[in-house]
């Protein structure tokens, strides 16, 4: 059985039977932020406060309630532009994460670029490989950085096998359109999990999550991770984006927390979240799900309102709610502004969802 992240008591014995047994049952209630982009922020001259004191931003996060910190892993990346998530600077601001006392979940996209639903490249050094041999090759990799981190006093406490792979993963080979594709993405997956606990070695093992973007969907999660258990793939937590405005409403989410609770009984975390403080820039599939003013305060509504949804799903399996780079402030055209969506505004304030979400 895999050793456990240290134990919460009152939490263990507020949690289900059924799940007291899984290695996930040490999990507190995560309240988590993705801060990728937190060093070059602060070499870019970025500075933070909560309203009264200038402080750094884990220091911040950590005052007001924060207890998991979400750090992206490119393989390769180009470093222009904000693709420079490779493992030196991802160890770096990971070594921050551990010493402040934060768990550490680490998200690597297995592309040397940005990875989602419309977008899963493999890495170039990769991308000609037959499916045995890239199988082989990802857990390798993954072994070599669980292993650089480990050494590095920087253990994850969590492990996302690949970013919002709804649609597969390092496609065409990992495209899961096909059986041939869902046994390609099944291998590639058991391979991360395997490369996890190679580069783990006598330590703890971490917790392996599968994320997909399907928050406000339960026919989508269903065939995804129904798929996901056929594929035979040891996984520990259910990650789920959740943007209201691609997603769905609050109660479209309840309901897939509620069946996935019910078919699945692992916890459940909306690990990549997010609500406008301004109006809205960029293209809005779901405007009805925006039930909440496009205001520094209808942002704070709206994390209050996903808190208790997340936390009223049954048999205690929702289990967090991370917020997507809720300090990345400083560039006006990526993915049409972030600031738009951020938790501090240009200054680097503090703006009320931020401690709404941490619970202080």
């Amino acid at each position: 059985m895999r050793a456990l992240l240290p134990i919460c008591l009152v939490c263990l014995a507020a949690l289900p039977k059924t799940l007291q047994a899984s290695p996930a049952a040490s999990l507190p209630f995560l309240r988590g932020a993705d801060v990728s982009t937190l060093a070059r922020e602060e070499t870019d001259g970025v500075t933070y406060s909560d309203g009264t004191n200038t402080a750094s931003l884990l220091t911040i996060l950590k005052k007001h309630g924060y207890n998991l910190i979400r750090l992206r892993l490119f393989h390769q990346p180009n470093g222009k532009r904000w693709v420079f998530n490779d493992l030196a600077y991802t160890t770096a601001l990971a070594q921050r994460v551990k010493k402040d006392g934060f768990l550490f979940l680490l998200d690597i996209h297995y592309s040397d670029t940005w990875a989602d639903p419309a977008h899963q490249h493999p890495p170039a050094a990769w991308a000609n490989l037959p499916i045995d041999a890239f199988a082989a090759r990802l857990q390798k990799y993954t072994a070599n950085v669980i292993t650089a981190l480990r050494r590095a006093n920087a253990m994850p406490d969590m492990v996302q096998i690949g970013n919002e792979i709804t649609n597969g993963m390092d496609r065409p080979l990992g495209a899961n359109t096909t059986p041939q594709g869902w046994n390609n993405l099944g291998k590639m997956l058991r391979a991360g999990v395997r490369g996890v606990k190679q580069g783990a070695g006598s330590a703890p093992m971490p917790l392996i999550m599968i994320h997909s973007a399907t928050g406000g969907d339960w026919h989508a999660s269903h065939w995804f991770y129904s798929n996901i258990k056929k594929q035979k793939v040891p996984f520990d937590v259910i990650g789920l984006s959740y943007y209201p405005f691609w997603h769905g409403t609050l109660a479209q989410l309840k309901t897939n927390l509620a069946h996935l609770s019910a078919h699945y009984r692992k916890p459940i975390v909306v690990v990549e979240t997010g609500y406008p403080r301004t109006t809205l820039r960029g293209k809005i599939t779901r405007p009805d799900a925006l039930q909440w003013p496009q205001t520094p305060d209808g942002q704070k509504q709206f994390l209050l309102a996903l808190l208790h949804t997340v936390q009223t799903a049954p048999d205690q399996l929702g289990r967090g709610v991370v917020y997507w780079e809720p300090a990345w402030i400083t560039d006006p055209k990526h993915f049409g502004s972030w600031n738009a969506y951020a938790l501090f505004n240009r200054r680097g304030k503090a703006l009320p969802g931020m401690a709404a979400l941490g619970g202080k």
